[in-house]
Order: C-alpha cells, then sequence, then structure tokens
C-alpha cells in the first residue's frame, strides 16, 4: 500500500481558560452573556473578549482568555514557562484529564474563585475528525511522532484527539514552539500509520 502524507496546519496556543457554567456566573455575574472575539477552527469553540487574572502562590497573569462554549469542569491551560513563574507545579496532561492536577485563583470582574484542580499544561496534541483518523490509520488517545515541513531533523510526540468536530491542526503551547522554533506558518507532516 502507498503511504499516504498530508501537511497539518500548527496553531500556537496562547494561556486560556474554560470555565464551567457555575465558575462563569461567579466571576462574571448571572447577568454577563459572553461576547465572541473570534471563531475558532474548531467548530463550535470560539474565543471570548472576556478575560481573567489567573493567581498562584507566586505571582498571577492577567487578561486570559476565556474560551467557549461552557465546560463541566473549569480548566486552566498555561504555558510550563507561565506555570512555573505563578508558583505552580506544572502538570502535563490532555485536555479534560484534570485529576491530581495543580490549583490555581482566578478572578474575574464579579467575583473571585479557588479551583482546587483543574490548572493544566496541555500535552501537544493532534485534532483530527473520524474520516482523518481513518485515512491515517489513527484513533482517540494514541501517541505519535510527527516531524515538520521546514525543520527534517525535529520530531515530537503528540496525542491524538478525534471528534467529529475536529479539523485537522497540531496544538502547542509558545513555549513548546518557540524551544523548537516553530512558527503557525510551520507544517506538520502526517504519513498514514498503516
Amino acid at each position: 500500500m502507498r503511504r499516504k502524507k498530508i501537511l497539518i496546519p500548527i496553531e500556537i496556543i496562547p494561556a486560556h481558560l474554560h470555565l464551567s457554567q457555575k465558575m462563569w456566573v461567579t466571576l462574571f455575574g448571572k447577568k454577563t452573556e459572553p461576547q465572541i472575539l473570534r471563531r475558532l477552527d474548531q467548530r463550535g469553540q470560539a474565543v471570548y473578549r472576556q478575560t481573567v487574572t489567573v493567581k498562584g502562590p507566586k505571582g498571577e497573569l492577567k487578561n486570559v482568555r476565556v474560551l467557549g462554549g461552557a465546560r463541566r469542569q473549569t480548566q486552566i491551560e498555561l504555558s510550563e514557562a507561565e506555570a512555573l513563574a505563578l508558583g505552580i507545579k506544572p502538570i502535563w496532561r490532555l485536555s479534560g484529564k484534570l485529576s491530581c492536577s495543580a490549583g490555581c485563583k482566578l478572578i474575574g470582574p464579579a467575583g473571585k474563585a479557588v479551583v482546587k484542580n483543574g490548572v493544566i499544561i496541555p500535552f501537544p496534541h493532534l485534532h483530527l475528525n473520524h474520516k482523518e483518523a481513518e485515512v491515517f490509520g489513527l484513533c482517540q488517545g494514541q501517541k505519535i511522532e510527527v516531524g515538520f515541513l521546514e525543520d527534517k531533523e525535529s520530531k515530537i510526540q503528540v496525542m491524538v484527539r478525534v471528534h467529529p468536530s475536529f479539523r485537522a491542526a497540531l496544538h502547542l503551547m509558545p513555549d513548546l514552539a518557540a524551544k523548537l522554533w516553530l512558527s503557525s506558518s510551520e507544517k506538520v507532516i502526517l504519513e498514514n500509520q498503516i
């Protein structure tokens, strides 16, 4: 069988939060509706105009954007450098895997809250829809190695995330992208695994 290859865009994702509905009300009040700044390429997701301050034992990070829609559990995604600067132990996780993750304080315009766990450093992850995953012999939760179009020497381990609403993209935090000298114009080379 002939090996298939596609080029997938890289999205460098800054620090952000996903809030539960209850946490939204605590931080912004009952009457405040989310205001969309822009829609994201992943269907059903958006960057809101509203921001929050994330506070740790050693400092705070202001103007952290909220991403929507609402989640069952509040999740704060930071880069490793940001977590260390705040005095928060950096724990690498996949989105949604929050047990035994770090905590922080969130400060919004209408209130503040302590989050006991929910702070993660998101593991580099590749978004694919079911059709794309099937073509390349990949499944949800699989760890694979990917290379890059411009820098043929560098390779990194990424987790595969599969959902019908996803569009093919590799998500990286800024400090990992900087370490690898990658920009959003770089492409990932994906080859089928079968």
